[in-house]
């Protein structure tokens, strides 16, 4: 069985909002999520649901 990497996913994540050039803040506004969360995903410190993967990856153009 596939394992998740969440540490990849968060750095893909940092990656695309870095590129389309908004701030951490930004995204939480945009995702309804804290600022602090989006940098625990980031880090790959928590384990986001695939709801909130999909809301990140709508609002980062993954």
């Amino acid at each position: 069985m596939n394992d998740i990497d969440y540490k990849l996913i968060g750095t893909r994540v940092k990656e695309a909002r870095i590129l389309i050039g908004i701030s951490q803040e930004q995204l939480s506004w945009d995702t309804n999520l804290s600022a602090s969360y989006i940098s625990l995903i980031e880090t790959g410190k928590k384990k986001p649901s695939l709801v909130i993967q999909e809301s990140l990856y709508e609002n980062v153009a993954l």
